[in-house]
């Protein structure tokens, strides 16, 4: 059923009425990673599916493999705003807050400069090089030393 986007209503449907049960988080969110990355261009998952992925990929009770595909699955609909990523960035997951800067750069490189976890760090340091050399494409994220136009 996943071969065209008008399926993925249907789709949507029958992953909502069977991700009621905690213990198939990890199979919901991962099927809503596949689905929303066949969607594409072409739309993105239904509201009722990025509140259900917005709940399991902040739930500290989900486990960490559903957290991060909740979050793979919710980047891939273009559903993470400034505010969902600040409250990843949160998580005591680095797989987690390393997905959330990637969705949301310019909002969270800062905090992830100085993050507690290597992979995060380096993740910003790839994040800020690409702003320094490119830092119209990047949004020109307020207040970091040594960028173009602050005074810092």
């Amino acid at each position: 059923r996943l071969a065209e986007a008008a399926s993925a209503p249907e789709v949507e449907a029958a992953l909502l009425a069977r991700a009621e049960r905690e213990r198939r988080a990890t199979g919901v969110a991962s099927a809503f990673e596949v689905l929303s990355r066949r969607v594409g261009e072409q739309g993105r998952l239904g509201d009722a599916s990025i509140a259900w992925l917005r709940d399991a990929a902040l739930a500290e009770a989900t486990s960490g493999e559903a957290r991060r595909l909740a979050v793979l699955a919710l980047s891939a609909s273009k559903a993470i705003d400034a505010e969902l990523a600040a409250r990843l960035f949160g998580s005591g997951d680095w797989q987690v807050r390393r997905l959330a800067l990637i969705a949301q750069p310019s909002e969270l490189l800062e905090r992830a400069l100085t993050d507690a976890d290597p992979h995060v760090r380096q993740e910003a340091v790839r994040r800020y090089a690409r702003a320094v050399l490119d830092p119209v494409a990047f949004g020109r994220p307020p207040g970091l030393p040594g960028f173009p136009g602050n005074k810092k």
